[in-house]
């Protein structure tokens, strides 16, 4: 084994080691035993690791070898031989500006397909619970659906289904159809112009008027339309509410299940509603695609809950929109004859004016004659205020009523669409609440209401259920408004008429019409005579069919 002896070359005069030739003999002796190949320093040491080529990085986050070639330095500039690269599997082109910027997009478009690749892997896996989710809305949605206004009970006679595909079908001509007035009662007052200025930069506050009571008496309590009944020269064969009126014309554009009672006695029929049903709620976003959800987790964006907002909201709305105070009293009529109890308590400002209608048969009515007869029809009709210096006394009535924002967490909320799109929020606000607006539109023309005002109710704050803002208020001719949404009164009568003949060839007792959920039809059945006084109340949740 070769061995090297330790030599001390140390020079006591300088720094470096001394320069005898005798020391330096001594200390390289052993060394040339050994073979050596002498280098010098201009040679490039470069050759092992070449940055003149370029190399494809393996991994998505490699350093790029730019930043290394921008810290090589050559200090000799003389030429120096090219050394050969073999190429194995890639054609490598030499480093250019074009060549590394192509680099630069190639890697940033690995990284983005790098990344959809993780997004669609983490939709993969929560596929599963998508599903769930998906499942769970619909099943909440169409539990919203199926809810039965009131259980049919097993003795019940079935007598009629009706699909609502049919009702639009259903016609009459009304050029031959006459109106008259019974009567007016309550309080005719002057719409306030100062609501056509609101807007969403000068909202106004919804007054409330909690202490005020706001009546909405069935055909049976109501005393006018009792004693038009009874009255032989009057000749009247059906008694009805325009609210009730309204429910069956828009019975085709209904997502929720109701109930309308009907008591046929000595060839007339009247028509009633239970306390507590549906028709006294305001619905909201019925016919949306997606309706609000009876489980949602923000309990005041529950239906129930939200037809009662929308209903207070409505009823205070109806009286911030006119002059308050006597002061604003265009004409005072008989008081209503609602209960005895109302007469002294703090009713709301309202003018009902009481009319007969007489019905022609529709067109392809069977030849019975209570089809082929005129059918002579008086309702109670509703008018919430008039325009002050209307041109006669019978001109420029107002019917009001306000839609309520369900959900402001959507893109574009009514303050944003009533600025720049108010015709795209209308056409949206009637595919949303058609059934509603049908409603609403059918009792303006039943009272000859030339004018409706549609309000734009909001909440304060997305929790608040009492406290709302009015945003905008927009006026619309009533025959207008009711031929953009489809609404036509030879259709509307028609349908009214098409269940009056239905009824009136039924024998004496009490029915129900029943919108079924689920299934598109109305459902008409005869209560026995000893069940007749006492119904059952609304059931909710019965998923029957």
């Amino acid at each position: 084994m070769s061995r090297f002896n330790y030599v001390l070359n140390f020079s006591p005069d300088t720094w470096t080691p001394s320069m005898d030739s005798k020391a330096g003999e001594s200390c390289l002796g052993e060394i040339r035993n050994f073979p050596f190949a002498p280098s010098m320093k201009i040679d490039r040491l470069g050759a092992v690791c070449d940055f003149s080529y370029t190399s494809y990085s393996r991994g998505r986050d490699a350093k790029s070898s730019q930043a290394d070639n921008q810290d090589f330095h050559l200090v000799d500039s003389r030429p120096f031989p090219k050394t050969k690269v073999r190429y194995v599997q890639r054609k490598f082109q030499k480093e250019t500006a074009q060549a590394y910027h192509q680099k630069q997009q190639q890697q940033e478009k690995a990284e983005m397909l790098l990344r959809q690749g993780k997004k669609n892997a983490k939709m993969r896996q929560s596929g599963a619970q998508q599903y769930q989710y998906s499942r769970h809305r619909f099943v909440s949605r169409m539990r919203t659906l199926t809810e039965w206004s009131i259980e049919p009970l097993s003795s019940w006679v079935s007598v009629a289904e009706i699909p609502l595909s049919s009702l639009p079908k259903q016609f009459l001509d009304v050029s031959k159809s006459t109106i008259e007035d019974i009567g007016w009662f309550g309080t005719l007052k002057s719409y306030n112009k100062s609501m056509d200025r609101i807007s969403p930069k000068l909202p106004m506050a919804l007054r409330d008027f909690g202490n005020m009571e706001f009546l909405q008496p069935t055909t049976s309590d109501d005393e006018i339309l009792r004693d038009a009944l009874l009255q032989r020269e009057r000749n009247i064969d059906v008694a009805i509410t325009d609210q009730i009126l309204a429910c069956l014309v828009a019975a085709a554009q209904s997502k929720y299940s109701w109930h309308i009672l009907v008591t046929n006695v000595d060839g007339k029929l009247i028509f009633d509603k239970q306390d507590g049903s549906i028709i006294d709620l305001i619905t909201v976003n019925e016919t949306s695609a997606e309706p609000p959800l009876p489980d949602n987790v923000n309990k005041n964006n529950r239906p129930h809950l939200l037809g009662l907002e929308a209903l207070k909201s409505n009823q205070n709305y109806t009286q911030n929109i006119q002059v308050y105070g006597d002061e604003g009293i265009i004409k005072q009529f008989e008081p209503i004859p609602f209960s005895e109890e109302s007469q002294d308590a703090n009713i709301e400002s309202k003018c009902y004016r009481y009319r007969i209608f007489s019905l022609p048969p529709r067109a392809g009515a069977s030849s019975s004659e209570n089809a082929q007869k005129t059918v002579r029809v008086a309702i109670r009709t509703e008018i919430d205020a008039q325009i002050p210096n209307a041109e006669s006394e019978n001109s420029g009535f107002i019917f009001a009523r306000a839609l309520n924002e369900y959900d402001p967490k959507t893109v574009k909320t009514w303050n944003t669409q009533l600025e720049t799109q108010k015709g795209a929020l209308l056409a949206t606000e009637i595919r949303n609440n058609a059934c509603q607006l049908t409603k609403w539109a059918t009792q303006a023309l039943l009272s000859s209401c030339d004018i409706l005002k549609l309000g734009y109710i909001v909440r304060r704050t997305p929790n608040d259920r009492e406290s709302h803002q009015i945003i905008s208020v927009q006026s619309y001719k009533t025959k207008e408004l009711s031929a953009q949404m489809g609404l036509k009164e030879e259709n509307a009568w028609g349908i009214v008429r098409a269940l009056v003949d239905l009824l009136s060839e039924q024998p004496e007792g009490q029915y129900v019409i029943l919108r079924t959920p689920v299934k598109h039809v109305l459902r008409v059945y005869r209560i026995p005579d000893e069940e007749s006084s006492e119904l059952p109340p609304e059931e909710q949740g019965h998923n029957k069919e």
